[in-house]
């Protein structure tokens, strides 16, 4: 149900927005802030995918984020950084403005929100192309 709410409300808001500021942990807390990660699998398979992570506090703001790719089977870590403000309308033209770092080019970020009101939460949109190595994603937010 929480995955359909989330898709309806990627799919009906607009994609212009304000850009979104990244920052890593030591960044948040730098900030006052609270660190919050959520990772999902990423299959190859040329779909939409939809992730996000909440803020667990109903009155929380939020400052800034991270998202990150690995590679399974090839990465230890996360190593390919994704962005939270991909060039919009998603299009052939910008795919590639929209990619992750190397070495998961291949990947491309269709666009990232910030969800106020109750249960606030950053949420992404993710393409993994058909026949791409699955990846695991790592997408973090700091709110206050």
């Amino acid at each position: 149900m929480k995955r359909a709410l989330l898709s309806f409300i990627l799919l009906s808001l607009p994609l212009t927005g304000a850009a979104m500021d990244e920052c890593g942990k030591a960044a948040c807390e730098a900030k006052h802030g609270r660190w919050s990660c959520s990772q999902g699998v990423l299959p190859g398979d040329g779909a939409v995918h939809d992730f996000s992570v909440r803020s667990n506090n109903p009155k929380a703001v939020f400052l800034c984020g991270q998202a990150a790719a690995a590679r399974q089977g090839l990465d230890a870590d996360f190593v390919a950084s994704c962005m939270l403000d991909p060039e919009q309308p998603p299009s052939i033209d910008n795919s590639l403005e929209r990619r992750c770092a190397k070495p998961s080019e291949d990947m491309a970020v269709e666009v990232c929100l910030e969800v106020g009101g109750h249960n606030p939460n950053l949420s992404c949109r993710y393409v993994n192309p058909t026949g791409a190595r699955v990846k695991t994603v790592q997408l973090c937010g700091c709110w206050r």
